[in-house]
């Protein structure tokens, strides 16, 4: 994830969640941004680069492997950490061999075909045991009117007795903490009822 806001000289640091506001049902003038522009304050890429890092994911360390379909952690396509390959809930391979089990005309639940940067290293969630959780502490210090910027993709594999997907109730939530106050959440993320994995 990133993390972006306007430097200022103060060390007073505060958490804004701007969810939008409904269109205007008259039409007006063009609103003047008077705002300053957006810097970026804190990050971890996982492809090389940090920003105000004080501890964050370590792939080598903090990575989980079930063995089998199930992965918590950090790869890229071209270099994946299981020596069987992207799992196949993550991989869409009905054109093109991207898990490396061969082609599968009826896969239904993968997201990463064969347009995807191969070399793009992305935090991959599959078929994880209840309760994982990764954290990141930046340091945002001199920063006010913080945003979350985190680029995300998922589909909605709900659980049934054929398909073993998340469970209607299991979710995926990003939580905050600025200097210590009260936890926010950010977003919280559930399967949607999509037996066609469309969605």
């Amino acid at each position: 994830g990133t993390g972006g806001g306007s430097q200022y000289p103060s060390t007073a640091v505060s958490l804004t969640i701007d969810a939008g506001s409904a269109p205007a049902l008259t039409s007006a003038a063009p609103a003047i941004n008077t705002q300053p522009p957006l810097v970026l304050v804190a990050a971890q890429n996982f492809d090389g680069g940090v920003k105000n890092l004080i501890s964050g994911f370590n792939p080598a360390t903090d990575a989980w492997d079930s063995l089998s379909n199930g992965f918590f952690g950090v790869g890229s396509v071209a270099n994946w950490p299981q020596t069987r390959g992207l799992p196949a809930n993550v991989a869409d391979s009905t054109v093109f061999n991207i898990a490396t089990r061969g082609l599968n005309l009826v896969d239904d639940c993968g997201i990463f075909g064969q347009n995807r940067d191969m070399q793009d290293a992305f935090f991959c969630v599959s078929d994880v045991p209840d309760n994982s959780e990764a954290s990141w502490s930046f340091d945002v210090s001199g920063y006010t009117s913080l945003h979350l910027s985190i680029s995300m993709g998922g589909i909605s594999d709900y659980h049934t007795e054929t398909k073993k997907g998340y469970y209607n109730q299991d979710s995926i939530v990003f939580s905050v903490d600025v200097d210590g106050c009260s936890t926010q959440t950010a977003f919280s993320l559930n399967a949607a009822e999509d037996a066609t994995y469309s969605t």
